[in-house]
């Protein structure tokens, strides 16, 4: 780690779309150099291509864009969306075509390592997760608790609904209806944990956790809704506010 990544003085600094399409294209030519794609675009005598029925055609169902492939033609018409969509394409299907007759594991992470060292510098800051969409970059402290590492014991369950939220709300396309629905799979995640939730509460925290979700058009859609707030700014605070209830309870709980 170099001097401004162990100061973090990175996020001072930001890239524009047309650096950000060059920078993305040097990531993509390194893997095509390295023959990374050819499962995605040619595929071989043994297996066919992965992205049919051609290159041209997989890219257009996906962007509504014609001008996407060949990239080296167009990366520099990209506009934001496109650009971002192409990466997750890529990622998904990044192969290392060992020899002419079988395909090996994906060599995703090499990939999302390289272009995170970019993404990270574009506008507010993105990350390609490994789930495979990229999602926005907070500098926040509260940030930090995704990445918290959940109790070992965590049932699978609750871990995909953590998972699922995140994914949703922070991908760089969430329009409000998907940060609703992250919103509510993590207040749906503590539905279980409501009883181990009053060691630790009492019945009035109970009904004001659950009180946000029932009353402000989250979960229900009725008469008795209360819907006239600025959701931009509170959608990002209820769900901070569940995602850590969550974490604490399961860390208390253990």
């Amino acid at each position: 780690m170099y001097y401004i990544e162990r100061n973090k003085l990175t996020k001072t600094c930001a890239i524009d779309l047309k650096a950000m399409n060059g920078y993305f294209f040097d990531v993509y030519k390194y893997f095509f150099d390295k023959g990374y794609f050819e499962a995605a675009f040619q595929g071989s005598e043994f297996k066919e291509r992965r992205l049919t029925p051609n290159p041209v055609a997989y890219f257009f169902a996906h962007t509504g864009n014609s001008k996407v492939f060949p990239i080296e033609k167009y990366y520099l018409q990209y506009d934001k969306n496109t650009l971002f969509t192409v990466i997750e394409i890529l990622h998904e299907h990044i192969r290392n075509f060992v020899d002419h007759t079988s395909f090996v594991e994906p060599e995703q992470k090499e990939f999302r390592n390289m272009i995170n060292q970019y993404l990270r510098y574009y506008e507010h800051g993105y990350k390609l997760i490994k789930d495979g969409g990229i999602t926005n970059l907070t500098y926040t402290g509260l940030n930090e608790l995704l990445k918290t590492d959940l109790p070992v014991d965590t049932d699978d369950e609750v871990i995909e609904q953590i998972e699922t939220a995140v994914h949703l709300f922070f991908h760089f396309s969430a329009n409000n209806e998907q940060k609703k629905k992250a919103i509510n799979i993590l207040a749906d995640a503590l539905e279980p944990l409501r009883k181990k939730m009053l060691d630790f509460t009492s019945n009035e925290h109970d009904k004001m956790i659950f009180g946000i979700v029932n009353s402000y058009k989250i979960r229900h859609n009725n008469d008795k809704q209360f819907d006239e707030y600025n959701k931009k700014v509170w959608y990002e605070w209820m769900f901070h506010y569940y995602l850590s209830t969550v974490h604490a309870v399961l860390r208390l709980t253990k």
